[in-house]
């Protein structure tokens, strides 16, 4: 199993409790005012924790530009599509729509990255989708904007995942969180300026935003280190690891215990996440270079190390 597959699991660990913070704020809040000071806070973990061989002042020296600019504009849309969902409707719900995130990532690491896929994980797919169904129940239920937001949000988040998947390779650390960051910050502030909203929150909703953007700022740092080093058809199913911190923390923080078909739709999704793991051989072609199931099966069937991960090693 690749060693980005253990980043992966850390890094969607790290954002639930991230995201538990932000539903903590409630939904009193404008989610421009939370992603701004989010943003704000993510930094710090950035500057304290880069590796030597990158310098502040290389952060916005980049080798793909329109992609780097993309991903730091799509994941602002998601991050503000995510955070209205968890401040407006159940945990565990924004959860389930959220893990259609894995699902579209897999569907376009096929056809844009040429991944390999098994009948197996296409198996795993289809029934995390059905799990989706089962606890969303459209048509039998009120769907409210929440929902839909975190709809979008997992489409626009499946898109920011390949991009990732790309730019990894071949930009710094600093540079792909370094654009996110930027744009989230200038953009929210003109949006709060232009609203006539405050900027400033008070004391105890400053303490969780530092909090939660900390949070996020290592789950960053993690996701770009798993991107490096596994296969999108190999990262994508980590977000699953979510499910049990949606129940758990649903339950014993917000007090949302899941119904039975949410329950058992989440179940469905956790097996669907096991089935969209790859087989031990499977190879996943990406960026030019055959991405085996890790170092040593490289190493023994004569292939090089991509040079991602030999760059990311002396790091």
């Amino acid at each position: 199993m690749p060693v980005g597959v253990y980043f992966g699991l850390a890094a969607y660990s790290v954002y639930s409790f991230s995201d538990a913070f932000i539903k903590s704020i409630g939904s009193e809040l404008s989610p421009f005012l939370i992603s701004f000071w989010t943003a704000f806070f993510s930094t710090l973990p950035v500057i304290f924790t880069r590796p030597a061989s990158e310098k502040l002042l290389e952060t916005f020296k980049s080798k793909s530009p329109i992609k780097v600019h993309a991903r730091a504009i799509l994941g602002l849309t998601s991050s503000l599509c995510v955070i209205y969902a968890f401040t407006h409707i159940p945990f565990a719900e924004t959860y389930a729509l959220v893990f259609m995130t894995p699902i579209i990532s897999t569907i376009l690491s096929v056809l844009i990255l040429k991944e390999h896929m098994t009948t197996g994980r296409w198996v795993g797919l289809v029934l995390g989708f059905l799990g989706v169904l089962l606890v969303v129940r459209p048509g039998f239920r009120e769907l409210q904007l929440g929902h839909i937001a975190a709809m979008v949000a997992s489409v626009v988040a499946a898109i920011v995942s390949i991009l990732l998947r790309q730019v990894s390779q071949t930009e710094k650390r600093i540079t792909i969180i370094g654009y996110a960051i930027v744009y989230t910050l200038t953009i929210n502030a003109i949006i709060l300026l232009v609203m006539g909203l405050p900027l400033l929150p008070s004391p105890p909703q400053f303490l969780i935003f530092a909090i939660t953007g900390t949070l996020g700022g290592f789950g960053n740092i993690l996701i770009i280190k798993a991107a490096k080093n596994a296969p999108m058809a190999w990262l994508a199913p980590t977000q699953y690891i979510q499910i049990v911190w949606a129940v758990v923390i649903g339950s014993l923080v917000f007090a949302e215990f899941p119904g039975p078909f949410t329950l058992a739709g989440l179940l469905i999704m956790a097996a669907a996440g096991y089935l969209c793991f790859p087989s031990g051989g499977s190879r996943s072609p990406v960026g030019g270079f055959a991405f085996l199931t890790g170092p040593r099966r490289a190493r023994r069937n004569g292939s090089a190390v991509p040079p991602s991960q030999e760059r990311d090693r002396k790091d």
